[in-house]
This record gives C-alpha cells, sequence and structure tokens, in this order.
C-alpha cells in the first residue's frame, strides 16, 4: 500500500505467538478490540492455542491458531516447522486479504515479513523490547535485519529503540509509537482478592526475573520499613527468580511486610488500592505497568532505565526518575513520597494527564498512518 492517497481501514490482521500475559499481547489485544468497535473486520493469527488467551478479546475478532493447521503436523519446532510455519501463514493472510499485517516480536516480524513478500499485503513489524538489551540468537539477529528491509515499515516505541533500529538494522521506515493505556484497566484473569486492613501499601509488577531487579527493591523497602512500619509491599507477577526472591525476603525477616502475590487478572482493583508503584527494572521495551498505575493514579517511583520511564515521566512532577541502579537515590525517593501525603497527590493528579496522551484512539490512528489507513468517520457504532 504505497500510495499517497489515504483509504479507510475495512480489514486489518495481526502477527503473534500467543495471546498470554505480555506487553505485545496486551498491545494486540487493545488495538484488536479498538478496531473493531469500528466495524472493522479484524484476524488475529497465533501460534499457540486459542484457549490459553489471557487478554479478552471481542466478539466480533477472529482469531486463527496457525499452528493446528495440517500443514504443521509433524515438522518439530526446527528450521523446517519455520519454513513452513511462513507458508502456511502466507496463505491464510491472503484467504484473509487484509490491508495490512501487523507482526509483534522479532521471530514474527521475520516470518510475517517473509511471508508478505509480493503478496501485495504491507506487512509492518514492530520492536516490543529493547533489542540493546533483548537477547536474540545469531540466526534471528541476521534475519531481522533482512526482514526490516524488505517490510512496509517498522514501529518502534521509544526514540531510543528507533536509534538501535536506524544503526543495527536495514530498515528504512521506522515509526515511533508509544503503548496505548486503557483506563480503567481491563481486568482478566486470575482474580486475586487485595488484603484488606494491611496499611499503606506500595505495588510492584513484572516478571520476576533479573530484568526487572526486583532485588533492589526488596533490600530498599527493607531498610524503610524501619521508618514506616505500617506499609506493605506487594510485587504481582511470577517467574523463574521466585524461589531467590523468597530467600531474600525470610533472611530479610520480611515475610509478614512483603508479599509475592504470583499473576493477577484484576490489577484495576490492587491499582485502586495502591499508594505508590515502584518500577527497578534494568531495561524496558515500554513501561505497560507504569503507564498503566499512572492512568489509575497511583504514583509513581521508577528508576530512569532505557527504555520508556523518561518519556513519561518528568521528574517530580508527574512521578520520581531515580538514576538507574541507585539504590541510596530509589530509598531517598521513596521516602519522600512515602511521608509527604500532599507530594504524593500532586503526584497522583499529574500521572493521570498519561490517560489522554496515550490514548488508545490516538495510538490506534498512528498505526494506520503507518501504511496511509484511516477510520472512517461512520465507522462508529
Amino acid at each position: 500500500m504505497k500510495s499517497s492517497q489515504p483509504v479507510v481501514a475495512r480489514r486489518v490482521a495481526f502477527h503473534i505467538y500467543s495471546l498470554e500475559h505480555g506487553g505485545a499481547e496486551r498491545v494486540t489485544s487493545i488495538l484488536a478490540n479498538k478496531l473493531s468497535e469500528r466495524d472493522i473486520e479484524v484476524t488475529v493469527f497465533v501460534m499457540k492455542a486459542i484457549n490459553c488467551n489471557s487478554y479478552r478479546l471481542a466478539k466480533d475478532v477472529r482469531v486463527v491458531n496457525v499452528s493446528m493447521d495440517p500443514a504443521l503436523e509433524n515438522t518439530g519446532t526446527g528450521l523446517l516447522f519455520n519454513i513452513r510455519r511462513l507458508f502456511v501463514l502466507r496463505r491464510l493472510v491472503k484467504e484473509f486479504s487484509p490491508q495490512v499485517l501487523y507482526t509483534m516480536l522479532v521471530r514474527g516480524n521475520v516470518i510475517g515479513s517473509f511471508a508478505m513478500i509480493g503478496s501485495g499485503i504491507p506487512c509492518v513489524v514492530s520492536e516490543r523490547n529493547d533489542p540493546k538489551y533483548d537477547v536474540v540468537s545469531m540466526p534471528w539477529r541476521i534475519l531481522r535485519r533482512i526482514a526490516y528491509s524488505v517490510c512496509h515499515g517498522v514501529v518502534a516505541q521509544t526514540p531510543r529503540v528507533e536509534q538501535w533500529l536506524r544503526h543495527n538494522t536495514k530498515a528504512s521506515t521506522i515509526k515511533v509509537i508509544s503503548n496505548p493505556v486503557e483506563y480503567p484497566v481491563p481486568d482478566g484473569s486470575p482474580f486475586i482478592e487485595v488484603p484488606s486492613h494491611r496499611g499503606p501499601m506500595i505495588v510492584a509488577v513484572g516478571r520476576l526475573c533479573p530484568q526487572k531487579q526486583f532485588t533492589h527493591l526488596i533490600a530498599v523497602f527493607s531498610a524503610l520499613t524501619r521508618e514506616f512500619p505500617d506499609w506493605w509491599l506487594a510485587i504481582l507477577g511470577d517467574g523463574p527468580d521466585r524461589e531467590s526472591l523468597a530467600t531474600q525476603i525470610s533472611d530479610a525477616r520480611m515475610t509478614e511486610k512483603i508479599s509475592l502475590v504470583g499473576r493477577v487478572g484484576n490489577m484495576s482493583d490492587w491499582y485502586r488500592e495502591a499508594d505508590i508503584f515502584v518500577m527497578t527494572s534494568r531495561y524496558e521495551g515500554y513501561p505497560n505497568a507504569l503507564i498503566e498505575a499512572m492512568a489509575s493514579g497511583v504514583p509513581a517511583v521508577s528508576y530512569d532505565c532505557p527504555s520508556g520511564p523518561a518519556d513519561v515521566i518528568q521528574d517530580g512532577v508527574n512521578g520520581m526518575l531515580v538514576e538507574p541502579d541507585s539504590t541510596d537515590e530509589l530509598e531517598r525517593k521513596m521516602r519522600l513520597v512515602m511521608s509527604d501525603s500532599s507530594l504524593a497527590a500532586e503526584l497522583s493528579e499529574r500521572a493521570l494527564e498519561v490517560r489522554e496522551l496515550l490514548d488508545p484512539d490516538v495510538i490506534l490512528a498512528q498505526w494506520l498512518s503507518v501504511v496511509n489507513l484511516y477510520i472512517s468517520s461512520t465507522a462508529y457504532k
């Protein structure tokens, strides 16, 4: 779709590995649902079982499980599987004949780009993490470099990622588009009740893995409890570091003050009860939990890590930015917010501005503009 004339969106497709928990999955579901609300036909091609979906899709959004195609039987998971997957995806997408195929994550981007060559259907790929830190094997890095030169365009979440792509791939068209934020935050499963009568609560959200550096937060909060004995910390998420984090909490004698809650679907309930949100990531693709917390009016304290926090937080205005990995500064700024209710209220009020800045309708228009599509004013239900 190289025409300079804008075209009304009628049929749009997405390609992603699954619709389980994750930032790319969340963005895909938001965009798909917004398109469906406007009577646009939407198909989401996935590689993992449909009944594993964690994000709710509108009833009119069609989900196609590519892995169930007979052509992929008995092909394992190696090179042959991915070659066949490419041709299966090409056939299935052409049957739907969308005006654009949006792909998510490196492998999906590579396969989608190559699948659409010569099909007449533009493919727009999307980097969903900071590629400088995201571990990708050498074969996929080489294939990404080629794929990004043949696709219609690349979506980067931050200017930092855009610069990396310009220096490390052959992408010719790159557009920076922030992630959308929905308010209220949509609920999913599992439902975990927020404990009552436990005092002021600090919330942190993310996969329990080295990237999120929850070890920093546990250590800092443990020190702060001497000054703030009524506060407690809830860490929402699951992952490979759960056992080691539990040991750290136990060794610090913080089992009554720090809870590893696990995966939570009813995030809106937890944000509503939270007094502070803290993010200690080493890096981010885009901090979805941070923008959800801000949209919910939770005062945020975040490491100024690459990429994303500094794109939404003005230090001391609508949140607190902390020098990356500086536990001393993290402790100082957490103490400021915990001890000053007026400051917390000001940060909360200004944080709400992300609702307008990252409104899903605004972000959707930017995605469509990559291929010169737009939503007709008569396409609203």
